[in-house]
């Protein structure tokens, strides 16, 4: 009977040894595999390329290979379209700049002619004539601007210059 526990012993003891080596592998198998994804995903983060495994197999990293190739292809599609956008978006911020500060100018200089000289009220009528196109210029403009802004902001501006159309014929009225 004592040779029975003896085996008993020897295999309990043989199983242990069998469960402690496994445990160590798949501590070490678990540790790679997130060692892997970690690399992977600080490469798609940054932009670097990441090395892949030529073959595929049905592994479990093989299959988040996969997922994360995917998830790099739409981080870096949406990356181009962001860069796109705010390329647009500089394009149209110098286009209406540009719009309006050849229209503002003329507007300084007429105001400049309005302070410094004297008119007859026909070439104040004239001058105020001038400065009501120009500001009737950038209005449409602005308005043709509108299409690219939210409906409060188109709203917003409408009214901003048509207020401002008003104040600056009524100052030309009275010059």
């Amino acid at each position: 009977m004592d040779w029975i526990i003896g085996i008993g012993m020897i295999v309990l003891g043989v199983t242990v040894v069998a469960l402690l080596w496994r445990n160590y592998c798949l501590r070490k198998e678990v540790a790679q595999f997130a060692g892997k994804v970690e690399q992977a995903l600080d490469a798609i983060v940054t932009g670097k390329e990441w090395k892949r495994q030529g073959e595929l197999t049905d592994s479990l990293w093989d299959r988040t290979e996969t997922q994360l190739a995917k998830a790099e292809h739409v981080f870096q599609r949406k990356q181009e379209e962001s860069l796109r956008e705010k390329e647009t978006v500089k394009g149209l911020i110098s286009d209406i700049s540009h719009q309006t500060r050849t229209p503002v100018a003329n507007m300084k200089l007429y105001v400049e002619l309005l302070e410094e000289e004297t008119l007859s009220g026909e070439g104040t009528g004239f001058l105020a004539k001038l400065c009501e196109q120009t500001v009737d210029k950038v209005i449409e403009a602005e308005c043709a601007a509108l299409g690219n802004m939210t409906d409060e902001e188109s709203e917003n501006m409408t009214a901003l210059m048509k207020l401002y159309s008003v104040l600056l014929k009524n100052q030309t009225a009275k010059i």
